[in-house]
Protein backbone atom coordinates (compact mmCIF):
# COMPACT_ATOMS: atom_id res chain seq x y z
CA UNK A 1 0.00 0.00 0.00
CA UNK A 2 1.12 3.59 -0.51
CA UNK A 3 0.00 6.42 0.58
CA UNK A 4 -0.06 10.01 -0.59
CA UNK A 5 1.00 12.85 1.81
CA UNK A 6 -0.95 15.45 -0.90
CA UNK A 7 -4.37 15.98 -0.33
CA UNK A 8 -5.07 16.58 -3.70
CA UNK A 9 -4.12 12.99 -5.09
CA UNK A 10 -7.81 11.77 -5.21
CA UNK A 11 -9.06 14.80 -6.93
CA UNK A 12 -6.42 14.15 -9.50
CA UNK A 13 -7.11 10.80 -10.08
CA UNK A 14 -10.70 11.50 -10.76
CA UNK A 15 -9.93 13.97 -13.53
CA UNK A 16 -7.42 11.23 -15.01
CA UNK A 17 -7.60 11.20 -18.97
CA UNK A 18 -6.16 7.92 -19.99
CA UNK A 19 -2.73 9.02 -22.32
CA UNK A 20 -2.11 6.75 -25.20
CA UNK A 21 -0.18 3.53 -24.47
CA UNK A 22 3.32 3.65 -24.95
CA UNK A 23 5.72 0.91 -27.25
CA UNK A 24 8.89 0.21 -27.75
CA UNK A 25 11.45 -2.12 -29.19
CA UNK A 26 10.73 -3.69 -25.64
CA UNK A 27 7.31 -3.74 -25.12
CA UNK A 28 4.55 -6.69 -26.23
CA UNK A 29 2.12 -4.48 -26.03
CA UNK A 30 1.36 -0.40 -25.11
CA UNK A 31 1.98 0.17 -21.71
CA UNK A 32 -0.79 2.54 -20.20
CA UNK A 33 0.86 5.33 -18.24
CA UNK A 34 -0.64 8.39 -16.33
CA UNK A 35 2.25 10.70 -16.05
CA UNK A 36 4.34 12.53 -18.15
CA UNK A 37 7.55 11.12 -16.36
CA UNK A 38 6.53 7.60 -16.15
CA UNK A 39 6.65 7.88 -20.10
CA UNK A 40 9.98 9.48 -19.54
CA UNK A 41 10.97 6.23 -17.40
CA UNK A 42 9.45 4.16 -20.04
CA UNK A 43 11.94 5.56 -22.64
CA UNK A 44 15.20 5.07 -20.02
CA UNK A 45 13.98 1.84 -19.74
CA UNK A 46 13.46 1.16 -23.09
CA UNK A 47 17.53 2.71 -23.97
CA UNK A 48 19.36 0.59 -21.49
CA UNK A 49 21.19 -2.09 -22.81
CA UNK A 50 20.34 -4.26 -19.46
CA UNK A 51 16.81 -4.22 -19.67
CA UNK A 52 15.80 -6.86 -22.29
CA UNK A 53 11.55 -6.65 -21.82
CA UNK A 54 9.25 -4.30 -19.78
CA UNK A 55 5.84 -5.41 -19.12
CA UNK A 56 2.97 -3.89 -17.50
CA UNK A 57 2.68 -5.05 -13.97
CA UNK A 58 -0.12 -6.61 -11.92
CA UNK A 59 -1.59 -3.43 -10.33
CA UNK A 60 -4.09 -1.34 -11.86
CA UNK A 61 -2.96 1.33 -13.60
CA UNK A 62 -3.68 5.07 -12.23
CA UNK A 63 -2.44 8.40 -12.50
CA UNK A 64 -0.22 8.08 -9.56
CA UNK A 65 1.85 4.72 -9.80
CA UNK A 66 3.31 2.78 -12.62
CA UNK A 67 3.39 -1.09 -12.01
CA UNK A 68 5.90 -2.24 -14.02
CA UNK A 69 7.88 -5.51 -14.73
CA UNK A 70 11.19 -5.24 -16.20
CA UNK A 71 13.11 -8.10 -17.47
CA UNK A 72 17.01 -8.31 -17.50
CA UNK A 73 19.66 -10.59 -17.13
CA UNK A 74 19.06 -11.91 -13.71
CA UNK A 75 15.34 -11.94 -14.07
CA UNK A 76 12.35 -9.94 -13.37
CA UNK A 77 11.64 -7.88 -11.27
CA UNK A 78 8.68 -5.58 -10.12
CA UNK A 79 9.21 -1.75 -10.28
CA UNK A 80 7.02 0.52 -8.91
CA UNK A 81 7.53 4.47 -10.32
CA UNK A 82 5.82 6.60 -7.48
CA UNK A 83 6.09 10.72 -6.70
CA UNK A 84 8.85 11.84 -4.20
CA UNK A 85 6.05 12.66 -1.45
CA UNK A 86 4.54 9.30 -1.23
CA UNK A 87 4.61 7.32 1.79
CA UNK A 88 5.56 3.66 1.98
CA UNK A 89 4.73 1.35 5.05
CA UNK A 90 6.82 -1.16 4.12
CA UNK A 91 4.41 -4.19 4.41
CA UNK A 92 6.06 -7.35 4.03
CA UNK A 93 4.82 -8.56 1.11
CA UNK A 94 6.04 -5.41 -0.90
CA UNK A 95 9.62 -6.08 0.06
CA UNK A 96 10.82 -7.52 -3.61
CA UNK A 97 9.11 -4.19 -5.53
CA UNK A 98 12.28 -1.88 -6.47
CA UNK A 99 11.08 1.88 -5.60
CA UNK A 100 11.32 3.89 -8.41
CA UNK A 101 11.17 7.80 -7.08
CA UNK A 102 9.98 10.92 -9.43
CA UNK A 103 13.13 12.82 -8.67
CA UNK A 104 15.58 10.00 -10.11
CA UNK A 105 13.36 9.77 -13.56
CA UNK A 106 13.80 13.54 -13.43
CA UNK A 107 17.43 14.10 -13.14
CA UNK A 108 20.00 15.52 -15.39
CA UNK A 109 21.71 15.27 -17.91
CA UNK A 110 19.28 11.34 -18.19
CA UNK A 111 15.92 13.40 -18.98
CA UNK A 112 17.09 15.20 -21.48
CA UNK A 113 19.58 13.17 -23.39
CA UNK A 114 16.86 10.50 -23.21
CA UNK A 115 13.55 12.71 -24.53
CA UNK A 116 16.56 13.93 -27.74
CA UNK A 117 17.30 10.52 -28.17
CA UNK A 118 13.63 9.28 -28.24
CA UNK A 119 12.83 12.21 -30.45
CA UNK A 120 14.67 10.54 -33.59
CA UNK A 121 13.16 7.28 -32.76
CA UNK A 122 11.03 7.38 -36.52
CA UNK A 123 13.97 8.21 -38.54
CA UNK A 124 14.93 6.00 -41.35
CA UNK A 125 18.16 4.66 -41.61
CA UNK A 126 19.20 3.31 -44.85
CA UNK A 127 19.83 -0.27 -45.26
CA UNK A 128 24.03 0.26 -46.17
CA UNK A 129 24.42 3.29 -43.52
CA UNK A 130 23.30 0.80 -41.00
CA UNK A 131 25.27 -1.99 -41.82
CA UNK A 132 28.41 0.14 -41.78
CA UNK A 133 27.51 1.18 -38.21
CA UNK A 134 26.89 -2.24 -37.22
CA UNK A 135 29.80 -3.51 -38.66
CA UNK A 136 32.27 -0.58 -37.64
CA UNK A 137 30.73 -1.22 -34.22
CA UNK A 138 31.25 -4.68 -33.96
CA UNK A 139 34.72 -4.87 -34.43
CA UNK A 140 35.26 -2.66 -31.70
CA UNK A 141 33.41 -5.14 -29.53
CA UNK A 142 32.58 -4.10 -26.25
CA UNK A 143 35.23 -0.95 -26.30
CA UNK A 144 32.56 0.70 -28.99
CA UNK A 145 33.53 3.89 -30.07
CA UNK A 146 32.80 7.89 -29.82
CA UNK A 147 30.09 8.73 -31.83
CA UNK A 148 32.14 11.20 -34.00
CA UNK A 149 33.90 7.68 -35.08
CA UNK A 150 30.65 6.65 -36.53
CA UNK A 151 29.83 9.94 -38.73
CA UNK A 152 31.65 8.50 -41.77
CA UNK A 153 29.64 5.13 -41.79
CA UNK A 154 26.88 7.19 -42.91
CA UNK A 155 26.55 7.86 -46.65
CA UNK A 156 22.86 8.81 -47.09
CA UNK A 157 22.02 12.48 -47.78
CA UNK A 158 18.22 11.50 -46.36
CA UNK A 159 19.35 11.73 -42.94
CA UNK A 160 21.66 13.09 -40.21
CA UNK A 161 24.53 11.04 -39.06
CA UNK A 162 24.20 11.42 -35.82
CA UNK A 163 20.35 11.27 -36.54
CA UNK A 164 21.01 7.62 -37.63
CA UNK A 165 22.83 7.04 -34.56
CA UNK A 166 20.02 7.75 -32.32
CA UNK A 167 17.55 6.25 -34.14
CA UNK A 168 19.43 2.58 -33.76
CA UNK A 169 19.65 3.40 -30.40
CA UNK A 170 15.93 3.86 -29.43
CA UNK A 171 15.43 0.17 -31.91
CA UNK A 172 17.65 -1.24 -29.18
CA UNK A 173 20.54 -2.24 -31.80
CA UNK A 174 23.13 0.33 -29.93
CA UNK A 175 23.38 1.44 -26.60
CA UNK A 176 24.58 5.20 -25.43
CA UNK A 177 25.43 5.96 -21.38
CA UNK A 178 22.58 8.68 -20.89
CA UNK A 179 23.72 9.70 -17.96
CA UNK A 180 26.37 12.06 -19.01
CA UNK A 181 26.40 14.94 -21.49
CA UNK A 182 25.75 13.67 -24.90
CA UNK A 183 29.18 15.24 -26.84
CA UNK A 184 31.19 13.58 -29.77
CA UNK A 185 32.99 11.78 -27.49
CA UNK A 186 29.83 9.81 -25.74
CA UNK A 187 30.92 5.75 -26.35
CA UNK A 188 28.30 4.46 -28.34
CA UNK A 189 28.26 0.37 -28.01
CA UNK A 190 26.38 -2.58 -29.80
CA UNK A 191 23.72 -3.95 -27.78
CA UNK A 192 25.78 -7.02 -26.16
CA UNK A 193 24.10 -10.49 -26.88
CA UNK A 194 21.33 -12.17 -24.38
CA UNK A 195 24.41 -14.53 -23.84
CA UNK A 196 28.05 -14.37 -23.87
CA UNK A 197 30.63 -16.39 -25.97
CA UNK A 198 31.04 -18.73 -23.10
CA UNK A 199 26.81 -18.97 -22.35
CA UNK A 200 27.14 -16.46 -19.88
CA UNK A 201 24.33 -13.92 -19.43
CA UNK A 202 26.09 -10.81 -20.72
CA UNK A 203 23.51 -8.41 -18.99
CA UNK A 204 23.93 -9.90 -16.20
CA UNK A 205 25.76 -7.36 -14.12
CA UNK A 206 23.86 -4.21 -14.74
CA UNK A 207 20.19 -5.75 -13.81
CA UNK A 208 18.10 -4.12 -12.15
CA UNK A 209 19.22 -4.08 -7.78
CA UNK A 210 19.34 -1.05 -5.24
CA UNK A 211 22.93 -0.34 -6.71
CA UNK A 212 22.02 0.69 -10.37
CA UNK A 213 21.27 4.16 -11.06
CA UNK A 214 17.17 3.32 -11.62
CA UNK A 215 16.19 1.74 -8.40
CA UNK A 216 15.92 2.43 -4.73
CA UNK A 217 14.67 -0.29 -2.38
CA UNK A 218 11.98 0.60 0.09
CA UNK A 219 14.11 1.36 3.57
Amino acid sequence: MLVSTRGEGSARSKSWVQKPGFSSCKTQAPIIYGQRWHRDMLVQLTLDAAVRQITAGPGSASTEILDLLVETGAGVARLLAIRDEFVDPVEPEDQTCIRLRRSMVLKEPRLSNARLIWSMRKKIVPPADRLRILMRLQAAQAAGLPISALIPCVAAASIEAVDAILSLACEGLLSLDIDIPLVPETIVRIRPAPNGPDGSDASRSHSLNPETRFAEQPK
